[in-house]
């Protein structure tokens, strides 16, 4: 789920895609179109064209997820900023002085419920799918709370790590220690923003979680590639093995 930052907003987005919910929470106006905040490539001057749309993307994943063995889920950052119940998927930096914008740290037990919700909802499609919950490597971007950026990663990866450790330990799958080490031993692992992984990095990562899940591996070196980002992190082309 890799446009989603947050345990709420990966939850939300569930409940539409199970519910095939035509909920106008995340659509927004910016003038001139309205954009869903969750999937941007759903965009229209008219917003009933964006609910249809809507309902055909959610008919399609709750068939994806229907027939899929293994679902992988990256749980994003604990911390959260919102506006009454609305939680937006990235922070809103440019609007971090609204005074109705708030922010805080999800706490364990408030990740533990959520994921117990995800995997409700994942079942009532699929009630076969094995589910992997992981915490991302990257340092975070951003934050509305003044505090290091260093600071404000550790207490979200120790929240989410708990949280999963608590109630789905066995479904722990250790992107972050992997990650460490692979960047640590690869002279190319991060591109030049310092944050992306290179398709060398992403593809050793992939092999690992694919050997131990007993999936077998097809040749790809000549075709797999990663988005190519510059130094600010601004997609520029692909970047290959």
């Amino acid at each position: 789920m890799g446009n989603l930052f947050n345990p709420p907003v990966i939850l939300n987005e569930l409940k539409r895609i199970c519910l095939n919910s035509s909920d106008k929470e995340y659509l927004y106006f910016d003038g001139e179109s309205y954009t869903d905040e969750l999937r941007p490539w759903i965009k229209s001057n008219d917003i009933e064209t964006c609910i249809s749309l809507n309902n055909k993307y959610n008919t399609a994943l709750r068939k994806i997820i229907s027939e899929t063995n293994i679902l992988y889920c990256n749980l994003g950052s604990a911390e959260i900023c919102k506006i009454d119940d609305h939680v937006f998927n990235k922070i809103p930096l440019h609007n971090i002085k609204n005074m109705n914008i708030t922010s805080q740290f999800l706490s364990t037990q408030e990740i533990e419920d959520i994921l117990h919700s995800i995997v409700r909802y994942l079942t009532l499609i699929n009630p076969e799918i094995n589910i992997l919950f992981s915490i991302p490597f990257l340092e975070h971007k951003a934050s509305a709370i003044r505090e290091n950026l260093n600071i404000t990663t550790f207490k979200s990866t120790v929240a989410i790590y708990k949280a999963i450790s608590n109630s789905f330990p066995d479904s722990y799958y250790p992107e972050y220690e992997l990650s460490q080490y692979v960047v640590g031993k690869i002279k190319d692992g991060l591109q030049l923003d310092g944050r992306h992984f290179t398709a060398t990095a992403v593809s050793i990562l992939a092999k690992n979680l694919l050997t131990s899940l007993q999936i077998s591996i097809c040749d790809t070196k000549n075709s797999f590639w990663v988005p190519k980002v510059d130094k600010f992190g601004k997609i520029i082309g692909k970047c290959y093995l």
